[in-house]
């Protein structure tokens, strides 16, 4: 017997980020590790649904680190009173990636938490990291969400596909 679960939102729910590189704007455009030949590019080869983030790592450009778009969602209005916050992610590719929150104090100075890996996997996977206890901190005004990887040692190229990044709270 086959079972084929659903799920779905509560009705509470609002969404700070929900990107799913299904157009040409997309939200995780700071290029963080400065290097202009990284990035994510919108692909439909191998997509989880319609059109995915796809990432290339070669020994040319061995790693990447990539972030929300800071001056057009600057995450400054998440819900800090102990209410549940998720980044969920779906997930396949050749090497692990780590996601992570950037805190942005009010004198603009950052400070970066890489908190969640997921280990490299040939088939689709959704995961959830809870970021809660991140946003709840008080020193930060705005967050940023961030992500990185890195070409395994072993390895001349690496693929990493993304899709439906969502950053979930509930609202009360």
């Amino acid at each position: 017997t086959q079972i084929n679960p659903t799920t779905k939102y509560r009705s509470n729910c609002g969404f700070a980020i929900l990107e799913e590189f299904n157009s040409s704007s997309q939200i995780f455009t700071d290029d963080i590790d400065g290097n202009t030949n990284t990035a994510i590019e919108i692909t439909s080869q191998d997509a989880f649904e319609g059109t995915s983030g796809k990432i290339v790592l070669t020994e040319t450009n061995p790693s990447i680190i990539f972030g929300s778009d800071i001056d057009r969602n600057n995450l400054t209005n998440l819900p800090n009173n102990g209410t549940a916050v998720w980044l969920e992610v779906n997930f396949k590719g050749d090497t692990e990636i780590i996601f992570g929150v950037i805190g942005i104090d009010e004198f603009g100075n950052p400070e970066s938490f890489p908190e969640f890996g997921i280990n490299r996997t040939a088939d689709w996977n959704k995961v959830y990291f809870d970021l809660s206890q991140l946003v709840q901190d008080q020193r930060y005004v705005a967050f940023q969400i961030f992500g990185g990887a890195s070409l395994p040692s072993n390895a001349t190229e690496a693929t990493i596909l993304l899709d439906n990044i969502k950053l979930v709270y509930f609202e009360f």
